[in-house]
């Protein structure tokens, strides 16, 4: 059986919507906030009767998401997780039909398909043609703030004796004893829909700007932006 286990400090909003959808489909949900998580947030977990405990954050993202695991691991009732930020809604398909993919694939560990966008580019963008655009190799055109890339591939999903143990003290990233990872499909209607406002972007970015290991890498990440919208404006 799958549990889709949720990491959330005040995103109560984001976490309202996951906890509706996953219980109109009587999906299991485990859901750790942080010992200073607003009592708004924490009266919610128990009102909408959510299985649910509290964590001391301490700076490590991987950390704690290494103690989510075994939090779920000691459950004794789980073969399966998916590891979810409050702010990351799974798509319908993906919570109706995973589980009956996962019981005939011969996986134990599966990259899930991701969407970021703001609030404020909705109107403005072509879902399903962005979607298709990765899919057949084509440029798509879409205005990345902070250099955050549209689609990517999540290493969220995995047996919970596949060994795998999280790294890195922010933008942490998954290791196994077997780093084979299999996809799910990179559908619209199929991934993690991982919106927020810019505004809730602009407080993460100052809390992250902390890290010496995040400024490096989003140096990094804007050279690599750089050089690949170069190429986009050349293609128009």
């Amino acid at each position: 059986m799958l549990v889709w286990a949720v990491i959330v400090y005040d995103e109560l909003d984001y976490l309202q919507a996951t906890v509706e959808r996953l219980q109109r489909h009587d999906k299991p949900i485990y859901v750790m906030c942080d010992v200073k998580s607003p009592e708004a947030v924490k009266n919610y977990l128990m009102d909408a009767s959510v299985e649910h405990s509290e964590y001391a954050f301490d700076g490590d993202y991987s950390k704690m998401r290494n103690e989510l695991d075994n939090r779920v691991r000691l459950l004794d009732r789980y073969q399966w997780i998916c590891q979810l930020d409050a702010d990351e809604l799974p798509a319908d398909n993906l919570v109706l039909e995973v589980e009956g993919i996962l019981a005939g694939a011969g996986v134990t560990k599966v990259n899930v398909c991701r969407f970021n966008c703001y609030s404020e580019q909705l109107d403005d963008i072509d879902i399903k043609a962005i979607f298709e655009s990765v899919k057949t190799g084509e440029v798509y055109h879409m205005e990345r703030l902070w250099n955050v890339e549209p689609i990517e591939m999540c290493k969220r999903l995995y047996r919970l004796d596949a060994g795998v143990e999280w790294h890195g003290r922010i933008h942490e990233w998954p290791e196994a004893d077997d780093e084979d990872w299999a996809d799910l499909p990179i559908e619209s209607d199929f991934c993690l829909w991982h919106e927020k406002t810019q505004e809730r972007q602009e407080m993460q970015n100052a809390k992250y700007e902390e890290y010496q290991e995040h400024r490096e890498l989003a140096a990094q990440i804007a050279e690599q932006m750089a050089w690949k919208q170069s190429i986009r404006d050349s293609l128009k």
